[in-house]
């Protein structure tokens, strides 16, 4: 019988989670490992204070605003209660899973499969260890968007095609491990970011126990592709409450129109997106702007290096055609 061991942590999420991997995996599910906290035990003194800190103001905010939280999202989204961390199988408590004795109980427990939901950069034997790996769900569309905040920096950046969970094989790096699969979520279908994270979360833990499942059932590693993109680590010490902010804005009702709508018909070969019809548009002058528009036979080197907020010739002619179309005039 495959042994199956999780790590996670003990927020709302987390033990949701354990609950739909109670009911997915079964008897599979045979050790739990969960991070109480930080693994800063070793840390300076400032650091831990300024962990502690963080840890008080996430406890505030989240009493303040626990029914408009991500986890609470992906608790209806789900339907399921949270599971008792303390009822969880073979359980082990920790704040640093990469300590001796955290080592030591991933030895004794000897998972062919580690599945992690929500901890601390893993290293050592959990990475060697498991024969059929340690499989990681990533709140966010690997390789564009690594560490933490992913779903935040996409909306930020105006890309809700990379708005996503990400289920991955860890290596050394941080989220650069081989992706299995990737499960997307359309942020126009929830109504604030934090929903839009809450069902990232869902999309996530349902992703990662159907392939926790499709390995355990042939035994082997599934088939995954190490993929690299430029400028993806985003971390959350990059400002977080102004990316949040700006994630809420470029989510909000009116930039849904414009310039979020570039993005739906950027990415669509059709010629009347459903987003942007004409009447959402009200009587004025339009301008558009755009970064560049190059052309695919003869890119130059400094265009090579903005691919992401490029637009093609041939979008760019659809985008113009469609506009006189709908019977607004051109000014050259």
């Amino acid at each position: 019988m495959p042994k199956v061991l999780i790590i996670t942590k003990n927020d709302l999420r987390h033990r949701i989670f354990l609950r739909m991997a109670s009911a997915a995996l079964g008897s599979d599910w045979t050790a739990t490992l969960i991070q109480t906290g930080p693994a800063n035990d070793g840390a300076p003194l400032i650091d831990r204070l300024i962990n502690l800190a963080r840890r008080t103001k996430q406890s505030v905010v989240a009493a303040l605003a626990r029914k408009h939280s991500p986890d609470v999202y992906l608790q209806s989204l789900v339907g399921l209660e949270p599971h008792s961390t303390d009822a969880a199988p073979g359980l082990f408590k920790t704040s640093d899973p990469n300590s001796p004795t955290a080592l030591a109980f991933l030895r004794n427990a000897a998972p062919d499969l580690v599945l992690v939901y929500g901890a601390s950069i893993l290293r050592s034997d959990w990475l060697t260890l498991p024969r059929l790996g340690c499989l990681n769900m990533h709140y966010g569309v690997l390789p564009f968007y690594r560490s933490s905040h992913s779903t935040q920096f996409a909306l930020l950046h105006e890309r809700p095609d990379l708005v996503g969970a990400t289920i991955h094989y860890l290596d050394a790096g941080v989220d650069t491990g081989a992706i299995v699969r990737r499960y997307y979520v359309d942020p126009a279908a929830h109504s604030t970011v934090n929903q839009v994270v809450g069902a990232v979360y869902a999309a996530g833990a349902r992703g990662l126990l159907e392939i926790a499942r499709e390995s355990i059932a042939g035994g082997s590693r599934l088939a995954s592709q190490v993929e690299k993109a430029a400028n993806s680590y985003y971390p959350g010490k990059l400002g977080t409450p102004a990316v949040t902010a700006g994630a809420r804005w470029r989510h909000s009702e009116l930039s849904k129109r414009w310039p979020y709508t570039e993005q739906c018909i950027e990415k669509s070969s059709l010629g009347r997106p459903s987003p942007f019809t004409r009447g959402k548009l009200v009587n004025g002058v339009y301008i558009l702007l755009y970064h560049s528009v190059p052309d695919p036979s003869n890119l130059q080197p400094w265009e090579k290096s903005y691919g992401k907020v490029a637009t093609s010739r041939a979008n760019f002619a659809q985008h113009i055609d469609w506009l006189i179309s709908e019977g607004l005039v051109h000014c050259r």
